[in-house]
């Protein structure tokens, strides 16, 4: 089965830089969109440069690109990968006394060989899955507002307003020990009107599964449905980088064949 893929990323209205890093497949951006058509096995994932601290941009690089050079791995193996990456982020940190504490998170989907989806999840950029026109998180946020709801500290309409909901406990890079890795079996397959959608917070603080529903139902090519959902961030005054890459099946309802998609 073939997979149309469609990543966007840019600085935003209010960084000086992007320090997110996007892997579609087959390449790794951090500005503007990329589009490309894969079959299984195939990697993408959203890699954010944890806030605040020095040279995320670099974190999140050797994050993504690290991916993108080993390929579309097994399960088991992937997460290897993963954890490998997160010591030689740190280690740069070491070498590199202007980039000490680097850190980044990853959220990368594999589509297997089976054409199962299984996500793995560092930190809090997302994955969300569209189903039966319908729009769920996938990925749990490492994050300490998350840990406050499940322990009934905050209810849900405080996870997007609090004032300590960009602090994480969780990450590549980090120096105070193994960051967790989830592992998540997100579906047996990707139906003919589903779509995986995976982005940094500086999206999913703004849009959430309402609004992936609203932009999966227009009546536009599938490239701009995703980037519809930056776009809606910006508007609602999203302060961060953002990142976004959609998933659909090519020739499925959502991606039209007979519409033009970007190259």
């Amino acid at each position: 089965m073939q997979y149309f893929i469609y990543a966007c990323t840019e600085t935003g209205n209010f960084r000086d830089k992007n320090e997110d890093s996007v892997l579609a497949a087959d390449k790794v951006i951090n500005s503007g969109e990329y589009c490309t058509v894969k079959e299984q096995p195939f990697t993408v994932a959203v890699c954010d440069g944890v806030g605040g601290e020095k040279s995320g941009e670099i974190a999140s690089m050797m994050a993504a690109q690290g991916l993108l050079q080993c390929g579309a791995l097994p399960e088991d193996e992937l997460k290897e990968k993963i954890l490998q990456l997160h010591s030689e982020i740190k280690q740069y940190g070491l070498d590199n006394a202007d980039s000490t504490g680097l850190q980044t998170t990853m959220c990368c989907l594999l589509v297997t060989r089976e054409g199962e989806l299984v996500c793995f999840n560092v930190g809090d950029s997302r994955l969300y899955l569209y189903s039966g026109g319908s729009a769920r998180q996938v990925s749990k946020d490492h994050s300490l507002v998350r840990l406050m709801f499940e322990n009934g500290e905050i209810d849900e309409s405080e996870l997007y307003s609090h004032p300590q909901k960009n602090i994480i406990f969780s990450s590549l890079g980090t120096p105070s020990g193994t960051p967790a890795v989830d592992v998540i079996r997100a579906a047996d397959r990707l139906g003919e009107s589903d779509a995986a959608i995976l982005c940094s917070d500086g999206v999913s603080d703004y849009v959430g599964c309402m609004e992936i529903e609203a932009a999966m139902s227009l009546d536009i090519p599938f490239s701009e449905k995703v980037k519809a959902l930056a776009e809606l961030a910006l508007e609602r005054g999203s302060s961060d980088n953002l990142s976004v890459v959609g998933v659909a099946v090519n020739g499925g309802d959502l991606v039209n064949n007979n519409r033009k998609e970007d190259n």
